[in-house]
């Protein structure tokens, strides 16, 4: 806990590359810790060698573990392109490569207990309960390991912070495919090399990659 810095972001996302995502070994992985208004957003271009995760300041207070669960999310984003853009195929991802325990972990913590349903019904988030049933026995061990090691109960809570989820951008040729919880969006653009950044106003957050507007949404 305490103050992350980038170099640490970066050696749980090393280790997980190693350990789970094979298919990322070439990428060049950039990050930040910010004031945000999701848990972490990645942005990235199809068949490029940098992706940037940003992580929102209050990953400082959260145990390694459910970070870990978070950035798992964030790197399957890019790992499971073939899977669509889907929400539930990248928790499922996460699930079938072994790190269903953080991902759960990570879920309480962000109070995700039950499905988080979004897009009108057509995607969802897994909850603690769904990811908690797909476990195999080792895996569930492991998580009430955890729970018990950092004193969780897992059980409904009403969400203390009004953050999204996350958010993931891609570049594909010359179209940008922006999605989160509450936007999803496409957008024809001729930007290389893409900087994520949200900027709020009016109650509407806008969402620039290389200074071109991309997606917003209002509060």
């Amino acid at each position: 806990m305490g103050n992350r810095s980038n170099r640490d972001i970066l050696e749980i996302i090393s280790s997980l590359v190693k350990y789970a995502y094979l298919e990322l070994e070439s990428k060049r992985f950039i990050t930040k810790v910010a004031k945000i208004k999701s848990y972490a957003c990645i942005s990235w271009e199809h068949n490029h060698d940098v992706v940037r995760i940003t992580c929102n300041e209050i990953v400082n207070g959260w145990h390694e573990a459910a970070l870990i669960g978070l950035l798992s999310h964030e790197l399957s984003h890019p790992a499971s392109m073939k899977m669509g853009y889907r929400e539930e195929s990248t928790d499922l991802d996460v699930i079938n490569r072994g790190l269903g325990p953080y991902l759960a972990l990570e879920r309480i913590i962000t109070n995700k207990y039950s499905d988080h349903v979004i897009k009108s019904g057509r995607d969802k988030y897994l909850g603690y309960k769904s990811i908690r049933k797909l476990l195999d026995a080792q895996e569930l061990i492991q998580l009430d390991r955890l729970l018990s090691e950092l004193r969780l109960t897992a059980k409904e809570s009403t969400p203390t912070l009004d953050l999204v989820h996350d958010y993931h951008v891609m570049k594909t040729n010359d179209e940008f495919v922006t999605n989160s919880d509450m936007i999803s969006q496409y957008q024809e653009n001729q930007v290389e090399n893409s900087e994520l950044k949200f900027v709020i106003r009016d109650n509407t957050t806008h969402i620039y990659l290389d200074e071109v507007l991309v997606g917003k949404f209002s509060e």
